[in-house]
C-alpha cells in the first residue's frame, strides 16, 4: 500500500486529474494537495485506473531520469570542452600564419586615401539636410536624393 503512495506520489497532480478526467470526480481540496488525491484514488479507484496511474509514473520517471543524464551528459561535454557552447571563437594561429604588415604603419598614398574618404563623408555637401515636400521631415540631401522645387512646379488637382 505504501509503495503504491510512494509510486502515484511521483505524477505530477495536473497528470493525475488528466487520467481522471471522466472515471472518477475528485472535490476541490483533492484536486488541490497531492497526498489527498493519491489516498482517494487508492481507496476508492479501480485497478485498472491505478495500473494505468502506475505504468504512467513509470513512464514520468524513466523520462525524469533520461533528462537528467542528457543534462549531466552535456555537463559533461561542456566541461571537458570550455568553448563547445560558445557561439564566438577565435581562431588561433600559428607562428607561420602571422601577419607581417601587423602594427606596420600605412604608406603614404593609404594615409592620403584614408583622409579623403574622410572629408568627403564629413563634408558640408554630406551633411547637408533640407525638408522634404511630401512628408515635411528634415532629411539628407545626398542620401535621399532631394531636389529644390518651386510649389508651382509641383504637380497637383485644381
Amino acid at each position: 500500500m505504501d509503495t503504491l503512495v510512494a509510486e502515484l506520489g511521483l505524477l505530477p497532480i495536473k497528470e493525475i486529474q488528466r487520467h481522471l478526467i471522466g472515471i472518477m470526480s475528485i472535490s476541490k481540496e483533492e484536486s488541490k494537495k497531492k497526498d489527498k488525491l493519491v489516498a482517494r484514488i487508492v481507496a476508492n479507484g479501480t485497478t485498472e485506473l491505478i495500473d494505468t496511474l502506475r505504468a504512467a509514473a513509470q513512464g514520468y520517471q524513466a523520462q525524469k531520469v533520461a533528462a537528467r543524464q542528457q543534462r549531466r551528459a552535456e555537463k559533461h561535454r561542456i566541461e571537458e570542452d570550455p568553448d563547445a557552447g560558445t557561439s564566438n571563437k577565435i581562431r588561433r594561429t600559428d607562428d607561420k600564419d602571422k601577419s607581417t604588415s601587423f602594427l606596420e604603419l600605412p604608406s603614404a598614398e593609404e594615409l592620403n586615401a584614408c583622409y579623403r574618404a574622410f572629408h568627403a563623408a564629413t563634408d558640408n555637401q554630406a551633411l547637408l539636410s533640407a525638408p522634404c515636400g511630401v512628408c515635411a521631415r528634415e532629411c539628407n540631401v545626398r542620401q535621399r536624393g532631394l531636389r529644390r522645387m518651386k510649389l508651382l512646379d509641383i504637380p497637383h488637382q485644381e
